[in-house]
């Protein structure tokens, strides 16, 4: 007869990575970030998918790039009102999407 499982004994018998093996805490975003190259290309598509993930998910925000002392910025502003609202490393959104390609995720 099969031995039936209450769910915390079953989950108790799962082994998980530890975060540790996952993620090394020790570098942080910036150094993590360092090494990542895109294309402005690359980084113009990135934006576009995401503004219009943003837009099909009825976000009232919206991305745009801007170029800072020679370093590109990724701008959060009110789809509405068109005040920013925040800024992005200019490597994030390329970061987030080459992420989705990787684990076959389309939008």
């Amino acid at each position: 007869m099969a031995k039936t499982l209450n769910y915390n004994d079953f989950v108790s018998q799962i082994e998980l990575p530890s975060t540790e093996k996952m993620f090394n805490a020790d570098i942080s975003a910036e150094q993590r970030n360092a090494d990542i190259t895109f294309t402005d290309k690359e980084l113009i598509a990135a934006i576009k998918h995401l503004n219009n993930i943003l837009s099909m998910h009825n976000r009232n925000i919206y991305l745009s790039i801007e170029s800072v002392a020679g370093e590109k910025i990724v701008h959060v502003s009110n789809r509405n009102t068109g005040s920013k609202v925040g800024l992005l490393a200019a490597v994030e959104p390329v970061i987030f999407i080459r992420n989705l390609d990787t684990i076959g995720v389309t939008l």
